[in-house]
């Protein structure tokens, strides 16, 4: 989250300008002094506004410093006490808005995203162009544990990602990545691998945006890949062999299948979905699978065998199953005693 502060310090230098003194240094101590100095001026002027704005550059200051050592609780007690101070300004006014946007963004970082969320909402009614507070909004939104919460946080990142050539395109584009793949492991662990398969295949289509790092980009289609193993096997095959591509040994985590066994499984489930169709180009397009399978798991494999002696028997090939059934006599006698192919 430093970006984010570093965007503060960029963002509102112009209007510091304004109410404070030129030369003025922004060191701690420095700022503390000023703030006790003015309260003090304010005291005895309680209707000038210039002063006013002058607390709320100064807390607002204090409170950038405050996030920046992760001092989330006193950086938004900063924030709020130099909002106190603008009670006579408007919530348009530019100084106002970046106070409301530093409070929420030091509530989220303390753990408070229910205070977080109508204060960026409220924001954002305001201007609604303000993409920043947009960005936000959606990580917390996505981030929230609430369903409707994370559904309306990924519309409002994904519609930020398409937005390219802004600051928040490639910021809103991993992070749409990022929580979409969390929240689909939370749906697999619960059973809803239909829900994550889909949830995947809503933000695959951010990979090809500036932002999205390849291993994103892997961890999305990983991830797809194994969610439709089961339901839709051929989408499955062409995900992890576009990762395989990419780097053979992927793994997201020391926890996750490894990309050998997860491709040897959907190989095999796509190729027996093809021999159900019946025909011979299904029967061919499943060949072609079981031997991208065989070169995977090597030539000892007797389901492998058994499957693509199906195969060339559905294609009209009946030299090549039977030769495949003389492989499976070869390695297990007992298990060809068991089958019994176009007999």
């Amino acid at each position: 989250m430093k970006r984010l502060h570093r965007a503060f310090a960029g963002s509102i230098v112009a209007l510091l300008a304004a109410v404070l003194p030129l030369g003025a240094t922004f060191a701690q101590d420095t700022v503390s002094r000023e703030i006790r100095d003015t309260e003090v001026q304010l005291r005895k002027d309680t209707a000038s506004q210039l002063l006013r704005e002058r607390l709320l550059s100064l807390y607002y200051l204090r409170g950038v410093d405050q996030l920046w050592n992760y001092e989330y609780g006193h950086a938004a007690d900063s924030f709020r006490k130099g909002l106190a101070y603008a009670d006579r300004m408007p919530d348009t006014a530019p100084m106002v808005k970046e106070a409301r946007y530093a409070l929420a963004t030091s509530l989220f970082q303390a753990g408070k995203a229910n205070e977080a969320i109508p204060l960026l909402q409220s924001i954002r009614s305001v201007d609604p162009e303000l993409r920043k507070v947009s960005y936000l909004l959606g990580v917390v939104l996505a981030a929230s544990g609430d369903a409707a919460g994370f559904d309306k946080g990924l519309e409002l990142l994904t519609g930020l990602a398409g937005r390219q050539g802004t600051t928040e395109a490639p910021l809103a584009t991993r992070s749409a990545a990022r929580l979409a793949n969390n929240m689909a492991v939370v749906l697999h662990a619960v059973g809803k691998t239909d829900g994550a398969a889909k949830l995947m295949a809503d933000v695959r289509k951010l990979g090809d945006k500036p932002g999205a790092s390849s291993d994103e980009n892997l961890r999305i289609m990983y991830a797809t890949g194994v969610y439709t193993l089961d339901a839709d096997p051929f989408t499955s095959v062409t995900m992890l062999e576009l990762v395989k591509a990419a780097s053979p040994d992927y793994r997201p985590s020391s926890g996750s299948p490894d990309l050998k066994t997860l491709l040897s499984g959907a190989y095999y489930r796509a190729a027996l979905r093809h021999l159900a169709q019946g025909g011979v180009a299904p029967g061919r397009d499943a060949l072609a699978l079981l031997d991208k399978l065989e070169a995977l798991e090597g030539k000892n494999a007797i389901d492998i065998h058994h499957a693509k002696a199906v195969a060339h028997k559905v294609d009209g090939n009946d030299a090549a199953s039977q030769r495949e059934l003389e492989t499976i006599r070869t390695l297990d006698p007992a298990y060809f005693a068991r089958i019994n192919i176009g007999g």
